[in-house]
């Protein structure tokens, strides 16, 4: 056994990820095990269910487990994965536990908790799992059955076992829905501002807001850097129209403010770009408007990511002459950007053609959506 083998990842040595719905991922991209869940079981019990256990032998032992074959397919297609990126001396800051049969210490260090879905917008690429805002249009897409609830959101017996574990940790990632609007991140957040620990805060935001009801997060931000660090990675697919239009809620004049509001107050942060069909043709645009604004310093302040799902935003789904246009275009603007981005671009590129799609789940879907979403200018 070794943690050299060519499938290890040090995440589910030392990290949870929960969904709404209270089900666990080893990490957020990896396969779903629906038979545990912690709105019925403890934190302890799904760190070390079967599942988990087996995960570690077969990544010990250099195996494949399909629950992270996105990673691995990844590497297959010539990409740097997520996994990879883990491994790499800047990322990998954890003690990893020594096991033989899978089993760790409940000391996990990292934890990655969708409290709920509670989300004030209703991002075309999303979907009702995410965002509650989404609840109304996939009812009328038919994507619901009539007993789902708007809101999804973990148990709070779940928040209570979770604060008996937030000493130990080292880092804890806040995502959604939208985490700055959710009661059970304000309930974490006084929670270890109170206890004074030492902790890495990472979130996920569109930072459509930087207060709770009426009280401002950067009291509570600033606290915490006393002894830790807090981290934004802000969500934003686009600028202007592009970004009103891929996120439905976004407004562009109050996104700057904020930004500016996170410079002002010393917070560290970058920009996450979903790349789908929507902003495919427009990264470079983006790109450029971000600079001008002074949003970024360089392009090492954004982190590009795909979507792989639904079908109808794949890039993969392109027609061929459209992806044969972005090809050229990334040729044409790959000297203006640093060489992380060039990684994460080659990475959409090798994602892009790794098959042939079919225009018509893009035009499927998009007939349906602009069904239900509101006409935008």
């Amino acid at each position: 056994m070794s943690k050299t083998s060519k499938t290890f990842c040090p995440l589910p040595f030392v990290h949870l990820y929960a969904q709404p719905s209270g089900h666990v991922k080893p990490c957020c991209i990896a396969e779903t095990i629906y038979t545990h869940n912690l709105n019925n079981e403890t934190i302890d019990e799904v760190f070390n269910s079967e599942e988990m256990k087996k995960l570690r032998v077969d990544m010990l032992n250099g195996e494949r487990n399909k629950l992270c074959d996105i990673c691995y397919l990844a590497e297959d297609r010539g990409e740097i994965s997520a996994r990879q990126g883990f491994l790499e001396p800047q990322n990998n800051e954890f003690e990893i536990p020594e096991t033989t049969d899978g089993e760790v210490p409940l000391e996990f260090q990292y934890i990655d908790i969708r409290f709920s879905n509670q989300c004030n917008f209703k991002c075309r690429t999303c979907c009702h799992d995410f965002s509650s805002s989404w609840y109304e249009p996939e009812m009328l897409m038919g994507g619901l059955s009539p007993d789902t609830n708007k809101v999804i959101k973990v148990k709070n017996n779940f928040i209570q076992n979770l604060k008996g574990h937030l000493d130990k940790l080292n880092k804890i990632y806040f995502a959604g829905g939208e985490p700055l609007i959710m009661p059970e991140h304000m309930d974490i957040l006084k929670f270890v501002t109170d206890k004074e620990l030492k902790l890495h805060l990472h979130y996920n935001t569109n930072l459509s807001t930087l207060k709770y009801q009426e009280e401002s997060l950067f009291k509570y931000w600033n606290k915490i850097k006393e002894k830790g660090t807090i981290y934004i990675a802000v969500s934003c697919d686009g600028l202007y129209d592009l970004g009103e239009y891929i996120r439905v809620g976004f407004n562009h004049k109050k996104f700057v403010s904020n930004i500016q509001k996170l410079k002002d107050n010393d917070i560290h942060y970058g920009i996450q770009y979903t790349v789908s069909t929507y902003n495919i043709h427009h990264i470079f645009e983006s790109i450029e408007q971000f600079l001008d604004l002074g949003i970024i310093e360089s392009t090492d302040d954004i982190s590009f990511h795909y979507a792989w799902a639904p079908d109808g935003i794949c890039i993969q789904n392109l027609q061929e002459r459209d992806k044969f246009k972005v090809i050229n275009t990334f040729e044409k603007n790959m000297d203006n950007v640093t060489e992380k981005t060039k990684i994460e671009l080659n990475n959409i590129l090798k994602f892009m053609g790794t098959r042939s799609g079919n225009y018509m789940e893009i035009k499927n879907y998009n007939d349906k959506i602009n069904r239900v979403f509101p006409k935008t200018k």
